[in-house]
């Protein structure tokens, strides 16, 4: 079973299955590794801890997300989180511009479990075929 499908099995689907766990997406963005990780990981493998390890003193292999500024990101691994990315077939918000109580309801029931896993939260993900 894969992750995904671990997590989809945590937190359930609405009561009309209109919003789910689709997957989990990085925070603020996913983790880029670049040339200074690659040359410090020198086994060749990419774990967690070869990660980390690239990121000492002697190495400094920090994110390498590049932005529109110029800049890169220059985080350390452990800074990015991951957040639930929920897929919504309906709109995350009603005509009177308040949460749609489907979402909020199934929100509120897995607020805690987000938590307790480890989530920095919820993103969402349209997944409407039309879009109003």
């Amino acid at each position: 079973m894969s992750n995904t499908e671990e997590l989809r099995e945590k937190f359930g689907e609405s009561e009309q299955g209109n919003f789910y766990v689709e997957d989990t997406i990085g925070v603020p963005h996913p983790f880029c590794i670049g040339e200074k990780v690659m040359r410090a990981v020198e086994s060749g493998l990419l774990s967690k801890e070869n990660i980390m390890a690239a990121e000492s003193e002697r190495h400094r292999g920090l994110c390498s997300a590049r932005f529109e500024s110029g800049g890169s990101c220059q985080m350390k691994f452990e800074e990015h989180e991951q957040a639930i990315l929920v897929g919504c077939k309906a709109n995350i918000k009603g005509k009177d511009d308040m949460a749609n109580p489907e979402l909020h309801q199934w929100l509120l029931k897995n607020k805690e479990l987000c938590e307790k896993e480890g989530f920095a939260g919820f993103s969402f993900l349209d997944k409407r075929e039309k879009h109003d």
